[in-house]
């Protein structure tokens, strides 16, 4: 009996130093707010990619846009921030790939639609598709450990001129 008090007081410990390990991948609180043209984007989701191009290596990190176009990132996981380093950061708006198809079954060998497509949510401004990737969104972060960033992104419809 002693044994097994001394073996279960022992893991007790282990697991609390574990868990009081700072993170290896140094991930910092990231938030801020996506504006397009002057107005709040308050759907779909920003990314923040590590740019493997400046030697910046990790997950992604990913946040739905809410209320004001506020965003808190996480990463795998559900870890709070993202890595440190620079990224590359950019936007996934599901519903811009036109409207959504309905759910198919299979009759008589053959797939047809059922029912009526899912509704695809409120409308937004239709966001550029530069934005969509991350080689073409032209937006960086450098993300510094241990400091806490704030990011606000103030997107344009219109093209950059040359």
């Amino acid at each position: 009996m002693r044994r097994v008090v001394s073996g279960m007081a022992i893991l007790a410990v282990g697991l609390v130093v574990g868990c009081s390990r700072p993170d290896p991948l140094g991930f910092t609180p990231v938030s801020g707010r996506v504006m397009l043209d002057g107005k709040p984007l308050e759907r779909g989701e920003i990314r923040f990619s590590p740019d493997a191009a400046a030697g910046v290596m990790g997950p992604q990190s990913i946040s739905p846009l809410g209320p004001g176009g506020a965003f808190v990132l996480r990463g795998p996981g559900g870890r709070l921030g993202a890595v440190p380093g620079q990224h590359r950061v950019y936007l996934s708006i599901p519903d811009q790939d036109g409207p959504p198809t309905p759910p198919l079954e299979e009759a008589d060998g053959k797939l047809v639609a059922r029912g009526e497509p899912p509704s695809p949510g409120p409308a937004g401004p239709r966001v550029p598709s530069r934005y969509l990737a991350p080689a073409t969104s032209g937006l960086m972060a450098t993300i510094t450990r241990g400091v806490a960033a704030k990011c606000d992104f103030d997107l344009v419809s219109a093209s950059p001129k040359k």
